[in-house]
């Protein structure tokens, strides 16, 4: 373990190397592996941008979100609350990842949900929109 200071991490990931690793999915990641990424996702590093988009479309396949609008609807809490905020705060924030990520989207940041409780409405609705009444045309407006 010494050769890999001891990191059970970093030892599995080197050792079979043959298996898609998602890094941020081990209970203790890396030591410096978010401050290293985030230096060279800001530095336009096309790998950085890879693993910080794979990363987005985990969080999103846990999170229903299906459409680039549906990021609009997630708070904090619900993208895994302590964790997702430190990642968060390497990368500038949700809104900044997304408009780095998906430039031709046009993202209108005052949109991002702020309050957990409003934000989990707004899932809930969509969600019903989506699975529930998707051919009933029924329309739930809140404001956002």
């Amino acid at each position: 373990m010494r050769l890999y200071d001891l990191s059970l991490t970093l030892a599995i990931m080197t050792e079979y190397p043959e298996y898609a690793w998602l890094p941020w999915k081990f209970n203790k990641s890396l030591t410096g592996w978010w401050r290293d990424l985030q230096k060279k996702f800001k530095a336009g590093n096309p790998i950085a941008e890879a693993v910080v988009r794979l990363y987005m479309e985990d969080l999103a396949q846990q999170n229903n979100v299906e459409t680039l609008d549906d990021w609009y609807l997630l708070s904090h809490m619900q993208l895994g609350g302590g964790t997702w905020v430190r990642i968060s705060n390497y990368l500038s924030g949700l809104p900044n990842i997304l408009v780095w990520l998906y430039p031709h989207h046009n993202w209108n940041l005052h949109r991002f949900a702020t309050s957990g409780k409003r934000s989990i409405q707004n899932h809930v609705v969509k969600l019903l929109q989506r699975y529930v009444f998707p051919h009933e045309g029924i329309f739930f407006f809140l404001k956002s």
